[in-house]
């Protein structure tokens, strides 16, 4: 069954497109064996033909699912278990995007001590974390570092071994006008990921609260985001529209942790979460239309 059939096709002149997709570093869906690559002292390195074979096969698939803005999680530049790739601008140029950028999460190699990139874009280094590619054009692009977890008794030096959470927030120069996107991949601890969940959508709005939309790996059901704005924002409470697939995992999806918060849009159909060649998480294809008291003019040149 050709699942990218079920995905309807739309007038691209009224419906922008969304797509938050958690890569997992570029692993194949059914995951990397021993025979595909060999181990090294910077752990398992897959075979460059193998790596560029799946990668290539990914790409078809978003292409037929033809995103406006992709948003991407775990994303790789330069490392060993992904074939020493830039994952965002491989896939930026397959897709044609020209307008793209990554936010780093930490520098250096995966398989060692995380550290402070020098630049959150990643500009000089290898390292890891979140991408924007988009059809149009990005302004003032910014990488957020989150607030880390609780310690909750851990040792201190425990913390330099972490993945530090990001927000990679823009405008995106859209037909419709100026769209305040965000892109986040929140802590698996559920109290810590509810607070950077609220804190995300805040920085979001702080470009425009008009127009806003936040999507990402939340790793939190969509119960639990809406109690954590609840707790912290008793009298703003939610986005108007919250939206979520059932996309993880991508073998057997049975949580809901792939979502999206946006304020002046709504959804033009229910979300769709579709199986790719690569991850252990379905893309996550949200269909947005703006809302009628947020609809702008067209803007001329843009494409």
């Amino acid at each position: 069954m050709d699942l990218l059939a079920s995905i309807p096709r739309r007038d691209a002149t009224q419906t922008l497109r969304i797509i938050s997709f958690n890569i997992q570093h570029g692993t194949p869906a059914e995951g990397w064996t021993k025979e595909l690559g060999r181990m090294s002292h910077r752990g398992f390195r897959p075979g460059a033909g193998e790596v560029a074979s799946t990668l290539g096969l990914a790409l078809a698939q978003l292409r037929r699912l033809d995103p406006d803005i992709l948003l991407l999680q775990e994303v790789d530049k330069k490392q060993a278990r992904s074939g020493g790739t830039h994952q965002a601008e491989a896939i930026a140029s397959g897709l044609g995007m020209r307008h793209w950028r990554v936010g780093a999460a930490f520098a250096g190699h995966a398989a060692g001590l995380r550290r402070r990139p020098l630049s959150r874009a990643l500009r000089f280094e290898r390292g890891y974390g979140l991408a924007i590619c988009s059809r149009f054009p990005l302004v003032g692009l910014e990488t957020i570092a989150l607030p880390r977890m609780p310690r909750t008794g851990k040792r201190p030096c425990a913390q330099l071994w972490r993945t530090r959470r990001v927000l990679m927030v823009a405008r995106v120069q859209t037909p419709w006008g100026p769209v305040a996107i965000g892109n986040t991949h929140l802590e698996t601890n559920r109290e810590a990921a509810g607070d950077q969940a609220v804190l995300s959508w805040e920085k979001v709005c702080e470009l425009d609260a008009g127009t806003a939309i936040l999507a990402g790996d939340f790793n939190l059901s969509p119960e639990q985001v809406a109690a954590a704005f609840k707790r912290e924002r008793p009298e703003g409470g939610l986005p108007r529209t919250s939206a979520s697939a059932l996309a993880f995992p991508a073998s057997d999806p049975r949580h809901r942790i792939d979502q999206l918060y946006a304020e002046g849009w709504r959804l033009e159909r229910e979300p769709e979460a579709i199986r790719l060649a690569i991850s252990d998480h379905c893309a996550a294809v949200f269909d947005l239309v703006p809302a009628p008291t947020a609809t702008r003019p067209v803007e001329e040149g843009l494409y």
